[in-house]
């Protein structure tokens, strides 16, 4: 199973986004004459991971194992967290994986290394303590209407935003409450992927390319993939 596309936006603004179902890492700076871009290969099925100062680091493929839909290594050591197919997995040393049903969308670590954020493809939340032991507890929020298949999220500022197949959600995790941003529909089998700068904007990666937009859908950049 080919894992999704990955972004990731480290506070000086560089972006790192992996392409893992081709092998494809391209990292992105944006400057006040436009992009800067440089393009390598990595082994088909990598994954990205960050260290404690969320730099970006790329985990290949033997590190993380098949079948998996979203991984997330703690840069600790303490525990992995891993999407199965339908099922969310906590791998820890000298232990047996413990599953849980819960069809993972996004795994997310909170700033202060604490706390796993588990996205489900349904848009329920659920939190994983990162320590031995731990296992997800469901966080009550609040969303008017219905919620689409969620197809990727990010940390941000306030919280959590949502990539859906209709719309960006957000999710403020003080309040528990979830609010539409703006409409978007990528298509269905595009590679999408979604990440959010200290500043609250919104990086959307899909096979086109990168767009960076403010939390109301304005557009300010946009970076195009080169024709292979």
């Amino acid at each position: 199973m080919a894992p999704p596309a990955q972004l990731h936006v480290e506070r000086g603004g560089r972006v790192t986004w992996l392409r893992g179902g081709v092998g494809e890492l391209w990292r992105l700076e944006r400057g006040a004459e436009g992009w800067r871009a440089t393009r390598s290969s990595v082994p088909a099925g990598s994954w990205l991971a960050s260290d404690e100062r969320g730099a970006a680091q790329v985990a290949a493929p033997d590190e993380v194992g098949g079948d998996v839909t979203a991984w997330l290594r703690h840069p600790r050591g303490a525990v992995d967290v891993v999407g199965v197919r339908d099922a969310l997995e906590v791998r820890e040393r000298d232990r047996a994986p413990r599953r849980y049903p819960i069809a993972v969308a996004a795994l997310l670590l909170s700033p202060d290394l604490r706390r796993v954020y588990v996205v489900s493809s349904s848009g329920a939340i659920f939190v994983v303590p990162a320590a031995p032991g731990g296992a997800p507890a469901p966080l009550d929020v609040e969303l008017r209407g219905a919620l689409s298949a969620v197809r990727g999220a990010a940390l941000a500022p306030a919280g959590l935003v949502l990539l859906a197949d209709d719309a960006v959600v957000g999710v403020n995790l003080r309040t528990k409450q979830a609010t539409r941003l703006f409409a978007c529909a990528p298509a269905p089998n595009d590679e999408v992927a979604i990440a959010v700068d200290h500043r609250g904007e919104l990086y959307l990666a899909s096979s086109g390319g990168l767009w960076v937009r403010r939390s109301d859908g304005e557009e300010l950049a946009r970076w195009l993939l080169p024709e292979s």
